[in-house]
C-alpha cells in the first residue's frame, strides 16, 4: 500500500523503525521496572516482602503487559488492510510495474 501511495518500495525503513521501537520499547520497561517496585510498596530491606506487595508486583507485570497487546491488536483488527484490498494493491502494482 505505502508503494502504490508513494512510489517507493521501503519496507527496509519500516524494519528499521521497527527495530528501533523494539529497542526503545525494552529500555522503558527496565526504565519503569524500578518504579513498579517503588509503588507496589516493595522494600529491599525486608527478607519477606507482604502479600499485598507480592499480589500487586504479579498484577503489574501481568495486567500492563496485557493491556498493550490487547491494545495493540484492536488497532491491527482496525488497521484498513483486508486480504481482499492486499490482492487489489498487488494486482495495481503488477498492473504500474507492467507484469501483467
Amino acid at each position: 500500500l505505502d508503494e502504490l501511495n508513494n512510489g517507493e518500495r521501503r519496507e527496509g525503513l519500516f524494519g528499521a523503525i521497527y527495530a528501533w521501537m523494539f529497542k526503545v520499547g525494552g529500555a522503558f520497561a527496565f526504565l519503569v521496572a524500578g518504579y513498579v517496585l517503588v509503588w507496589t510498596g516493595y522494600n529491599p530491606d525486608l527478607k519477606i516482602q507482604s502479600e499485598s506487595t507480592i499480589m500487586a508486583i504479579r498484577l503489574t507485570y501481568a495486567l500492563v503487559p496485557f493491556s498493550v497487546y490487547a491494545l495493540c491488536m484492536f488497532l491491527v483488527w482496525k488497521f484498513p488492510i483486508t486480504e481482499k484490498s492486499a490482492y487489489e494493491t498487488r494486482a495495481l502494482l503488477e498492473e504500474r510495474r507492467g507484469k501483467l
